[in-house]
C-alpha cells in the first residue's frame, strides 16, 4: 500500500473540493492506497503571502479579491505572448518572496510521509507547483511527484515543465483515472516521462469521487454572496462538484474543451441519480455544481435527469453551465422544480457577424429568450462576454454594449472577459489569418526557466526598499476602500482580469477600461485612440480614459496618489482597478 498526497496549490478562491482530484482518490482507494487531499489554494487564503510588500492590504482586504489580484497577470503570461520587458525581473522577484511559502507547504505535504505527490495544474497553479515540487524534492529525493491537469494539454507547457526535470518525474496528459495506479505502483518506467491517455469511453464505470478528509467547513467561511440564490444564505450551505458528461458537441473556435476531453460522452442518468443519493448520504450534502461545460447539450437527457430527480424526492439544489439557444418555458420550469436555481450562460457577444466568428451558432434573440425563459421561472442567471475578439470592430462592440444597456437588468450578474488565445483551439491554430502573431513559446519559456529554475538561495531586488513598501501600503488602502464602496451594490465573485456587475447604467466600456494590460497608441483621433489589448486585438478608447491611463503608469507618488484619491476616477473603476493589479504583481515602480 502507497500514500498518495493529492496537491492543489493556491490559484483563485476555491468553494468546494476538487472533483478531479477526488475522482483519483477513488481509484487510488479502490486499490488499497491510502490518500490524502491538501487543498492549498483553500487553506493558505495568502495569510501571509507578501506579507513584506503588502501587510496592511492583506489585513484589511477580501481574501478572496487579494488572491485573484496577486495573480492577475500571471494567466496572461503563460498565454504565449511574449513579456512585458522587466517581468522576467519581476516574475523573479514573485518566486523569491513565493519561497517562503513553498517551504511552509513542502513541510505540510511531508508531515503526512507519502510516497507519492501529486499536483494538479492550472495556468495559475504552475509556477507555485514548480516552487513546492522542488521543495520536496530537495528534502526527499525519493518522493514521486507527478504533474497533471488541463494546463498541461499543451505541448508548448509541456516542454517548459521538463526543464524542471530534476523535480518532476511524470506529466500526464489528458484524463488521469485510468493511469493513476499504475502510476502508484510503479508500473510505467521511469523514462516514460510524459505519459498521454486517451479519453475514458464509459463515465459511468468510474467510481463515486471521494470526499473524505475534506474540511467543508473551510469552504463554507469563503463562500459568500450579497444575495444568495436559493432563499437560503449561500455562506451556510455545502457543495460538491459533479459531473454528468466530460467534452462538449458544439466546435467554438475559441474554446479550449475540445483539446481538454477529446470528444463528448455523458452518463446515464440513472447512474448520475445514483451519485447523488450517496453523496446525500455519505456527507450530507444537498447543493451541487454541475461541472459540466453545457447542462443541456442534450435537451432531451436533461429532462430525464430533471424527472428523476423528481420520481426519487432528492431535495436538492443546484446550478450549471446553460447553452444560450436550447432553453425555453417548459423546460426551465421542470429545471427549478428539479432544484436549478442558478444557470450561466456564454452569450459572448450581441453582434451577429462576431457571433460567426466565434462559431457560436446563435442569435442575440435566442440567447435573451432562454435568459427570459429561466427568468420566469425564478432561475436566476449570470451572462459571460468576450471583447476584444479578433475581428471585431467597434461598431461589433458597440452593439454589445447597446445589448447590455437595453437588457442588462435582466440578468443576475454579468461578466466580462478579455480575450486570450487558448492554445490548441481551432481560433489558435489559424491566428494569422486574423492577423496576429502569436510569439514563440519555447523561447519565451526558456527565459522563465531562467528566472524561475534556477533562483539563488539569497537573492535580492534593487526596486523593493522600506520606503517603497510604505509608500505601497499607503496607497493601498483608499483603493482598498474605494472598491469595497464600489462593490458594494454587486456581487462580486472573481477579480483578476475580469470584473463582476450588474448592469445598470455602467457600460461595457468600462469594463473594458479596467482590463486593458497593454496600452499603444495608434491611429489618434479627436476623441479616441486606437489600442492593443493583451490578446493582440485592438479595440476604440476615450481619449479621457487613456490619458487617466499614462497618468497612472508615468506617475510620482504624490501624483498617483492624487489620481486614485479622485472620487470620479474610483467610481468609474479605472484608476482604482488599475492601480491595484499593478501594485500588488509589482509592476508598478514608483519614482521619488
Amino acid at each position: 500500500m502507497a500514500k498518495v498526497a493529492f496537491v492543489i496549490t493556491p490559484e483563485y478562491t476555491r468553494t468546494m473540493p476538487h472533483l478531479g482530484i477526488a475522482y483519483l482518490r477513488a481509484i487510488a482507494s479502490q486499490h488499497g492506497h491510502e490518500t490524502r487531499y491538501f487543498d492549498l489554494s483553500a487553506k493558505y487564503r495568502l495569510e501571509s503571502f507578501f506579507a513584506s510588500i503588502l501587510h496592511s492590504w492583506i489585513n484589511t482586504y477580501s481574501k478572496r479579491t487579494r488572491m485573484q489580484t496577486l495573480f492577475a497577470f500571471l494567466p496572461s503570461i503563460v498565454a504565449y505572448f511574449e513579456p512585458p520587458p522587466d517581468m522576467n525581473q519581476n516574475t523573479r522577484m514573485l518566486f523569491l518572496l513565493l519561497k517562503s511559502e513553498s517551504e511552509k507547504m513542502a513541510t505540510e505535504i511531508l508531515e503526512y510521509q507519502p510516497d507519492i505527490v501529486c499536483f494538479s495544474i492550472f495556468d495559475t497553479t504552475l509556477f507555485l507547483s514548480l516552487s513546492v515540487a522542488r521543495e520536496l524534492k530537495k528534502r526527499n529525493n525519493s518522493l514521486k511527484i507527478i504533474f497533471g491537469g488541463p494546463f498541461l494539454n499543451d505541448k508548448r507547457v509541456q516542454d517548459f515543465v521538463l526543464l524542471f526535470n530534476d523535480c518532476i518525474d511524470h506529466i500526464v496528459v489528458g484524463e488521469g483515472e485510468e493511469i493513476i495506479n499504475d502510476l502508484i505502483e510503479n508500473s510505467i518506467p521511469s523514462q516514460n516521462r510524459i505519459i498521454c491517455t486517451e479519453a475514458i469511453s464509459s463515465l459511468d464505470n468510474l467510481p463515486f469521487p471521494v470526499f473524505d478528509g475534506c474540511d467543508f467547513e473551510m469552504y463554507k467561511k469563503v463562500m459568500y454572496t450579497e444575495k444568495n440564490w436559493r432563499g437560503l444564505a449561500v455562506i451556510d450551505e455545502k457543495i460538491l462538484p459533479l459531473m454528468a458528461m466530460r467534452g462538449c458537441p458544439f466546435n467554438c473556435a475559441f474554446c479550449d474543451h475540445h483539446v481538454v476531453w477529446k470528444e463528448y460522452r455523458s452518463r446515464r442518468v440513472e447512474n448520475v441519480i445514483k451519485e447523488i443519493i450517496h453523496e446525500q448520504a455519505t456527507y450530507d450534502c444537498h447543493v451541487f455544481r454541475f461541472n459540466d461545460s453545457l447542462i443541456n447539450s442534450n435537451p432531451k437527457w436533461l429532462k430525464a435527469l430533471c424527472q428523476a430527480i423528481l420520481d426519487n424526492d432528492l431535495r436538492i439544489y443546484w446550478y450549471a453551465h446553460c447553452r444560450a439557444d436550447m432553453l425555453n418555458d417548459d423546460l426551465a420550469r421542470l429545471m427549478y422544480r428539479a432544484g436549478c436555481r442558478y444557470l450561466k450562460f456564454g452569450i459572448e457577444s450581441a453582434s451577429q457577424p462576431v457571433l460567426r466568428l466565434m462559431n457560436k451558432k446563435i442569435t442575440p434573440e435566442s440567447a435573451l429568450k432562454a435568459i427570459e425563459s429561466a427568468n420566469h421561472a425564478n432561475i436566476k442567471t449570470r451572462a459571460s462576454f468576450i471583447y476584444a475578439y479578433p475581428g471585431e470592430t467597434a461598431q461589433n462592440l458597440q452593439e454589445t454594449v447597446d445589448f447590455l444597456k437595453q437588457c442588462g437588468n435582466k440578468f443576475y450578474g454579468v461578466r466580462i472577459y478579455s480575450f486570450i488565445f487558448m492554445p490548441g483551439t481551432p481560433l489558435e491554430l489559424e491566428a494569422s489569418l486574423h492577423n496576429v502573431t502569436l510569439h514563440n513559446f519555447s523561447s519565451t519559456s526558456q527565459k522563465f526557466a531562467s528566472a524561475l529554475g534556477q533562483i539563488p538561495e539569497t537573492w535580492s531586488h534593487p526596486v523593493i526598499n522600506e520606503e517603497v513598501i510604505a509608500q505601497r501600503d499607503e496607497l493601498v488602502q483608499p483603493v482598498v476602500k474605494a472598491i469595497n464602496q464600489i462593490h458594494k451594490n454587486y456581487l462580486p465573485y472573481m477579480f483578476s482580469e475580469l470584473i463582476e456587475s450588474k448592469i445598470n447604467n455602467n457600460t461595457l466600456f468600462e469594463f473594458i477600461k479596467s482590463a486593458v494590460l497593454k496600452l499603444k497608441e495608434t491611429d489618434t483621433s479627436p476623441d479616441t485612440v486606437k489600442i492593443y489589448a493583451s490578446s493582440g486585438a485592438t479595440f476604440v478608447l476615450s481619449k479621457k480614459c487613456y490619458s487617466l491611463f499614462q497618468e497612472i503608469t508615468s506617475a510620482t507618488f504624490n501624483d498617483l496618489k492624487t489620481i486614485i484619491m479622485n472620487e470620479e476616477n474610483l467610481v468609474s473603476h479605472e484608476a482604482s482597478v488599475l492601480i491595484i493589479g499593478l501594485i500588488s504583481s509589482g509592476m508598478l515602480k514608483l519614482k521619488k
